[in-house]
């Protein structure tokens, strides 16, 4: 199997460093610090280990739980946080290479907001940079009202039983868009999709070796790890789906000997806005789903297929037809090698 072969349901991907090595819940929370002398309120950054709600996370974008109500499903469009306000913005916690850390946040009592625009009180209990060297994870905690204590709001998963998170500079709709807000951080978990990529190489604040922003890259990744393919935030992937992915950036490439034995096929080419093309639906379900219910008209079906690069045939595109920023390309595995 291909190092680059990725669950996209699940964290049990290959090339993820926290599968090698995961630096312990505590010693993350032991670098908490509280500002200014004053004591951290009375159990916070406490609970490393403690209640936490488990779930695979393929189909979410945060990796933030739905509800601190466990009986709500973990796909449901709501989250009870989803990005942190920062009141001396987000240039206060950049970083020489552009990306943004919470070490100076570590101890500080802040406000969150849910899907629903509501305060969450949130605390920064520790920051890690050495786990996976060049990214800045942190380990935070937010108030549930329904158990009135600090808890983790990051979906765990049997491989990520207490989920960092990455703060990612500016914020994400219900549709999947991002929106630059300089006043804001996303909360990236993890165990979601806005963190999977980030992982995958497709570093927001980063450039490629032809000195390109990977911004519109990682954006477009979010889109393909969901199976996101009208670009509205709907995700087409189910528990199990394993894809291969690529790029023309030169941060992943085909290996397509090993492509063909897996017996992949193509499925999508993909942009920040979605599907530029696609040839099946991850999730099996009928293309017509697409095609005539969920984004009426944004899909043709051409009489001859579209020839991409690795010899890629696309069967489906947007009208008009433009490979423009369509960087990012999957195949899925429709046989065992």
């Amino acid at each position: 199997m291909s190092y680059r072969r990725r669950w996209a349901s699940g964290l049990v991907c290959i090339l993820m460093v926290a599968g090698a090595w995961r630096a312990s819940a505590g010693s993350i929370v032991g670098d908490a610090q509280p500002l200014d002398g004053d004591p951290l309120p009375e159990g916070m950054c406490k609970n490393a280990a403690g209640r936490l709600f488990f779930h695979s996370q393929g189909r979410l974008l945060w990796g933030t739980r739905p509800s601190w109500d466990d009986s709500v499903p973990v796909d449901f469009p709501t989250n009870v946080l989803r990005s942190i306000v920062v009141s001396e913005g987000t240039s206060a916690l950049r970083q020489n290479d552009g990306q943004l850390s919470g070490t100076s946040l570590v101890g500080s009592l802040l406000m969150g907001e849910d899907s629903d625009g509501l305060p969450v009180k949130v605390v920064v209990c520790g920051s890690d940079s050495e786990a996976d060297p060049g990214t800045n994870w942190t380990l935070i905690e937010a108030w549930n009202p329904l158990s009135n204590s600090w808890e983790n709001p990051c979906v765990a998963t049997p491989e990520v039983p207490n989920p960092r998170a990455l703060l990612l500079s500016g914020t994400w709709d219900s549709t999947g868009a991002h929106h630059d807000d300089d006043g804001k951080v996303a909360v990236a978990c993890e165990t979601g999709a806005l963190a999977k990529c980030v992982t995958w190489g497709y570093r927001p604040w980063g450039v490629n070796y032809q000195g390109r922003p990977l911004d519109q890259a990682h954006q477009s990744c979010t889109r393909m790890a969901r199976a996101d393919y009208c670009g509205d935030g709907v995700s087409h992937t189910t528990e199990g789906n394993v894809i291969d992915h690529y790029d023309l950036l030169g941060v992943v490439e085909l290996d397509s000997v090993a492509s063909r034995a897996a017996g992949e096929r193509f499925e999508a080419a993909w942009g920040p806005d979605g599907a530029g093309c696609f040839t099946r639906l991850r999730d099996g379900h009928s293309v017509e789903e697409v095609l005539s219910y969920e984004c009426p008209g944004r899909f043709q079906k051409r009489q001859y297929n579209v020839s991409l690069q690795y010899n890629d045939q696309c069967l489906y595109h947007v009208d008009p037809w433009s490979q423009l920023y369509l960087d990012l390309r999957n195949r899925t595995i429709t046989s065992k090698p």
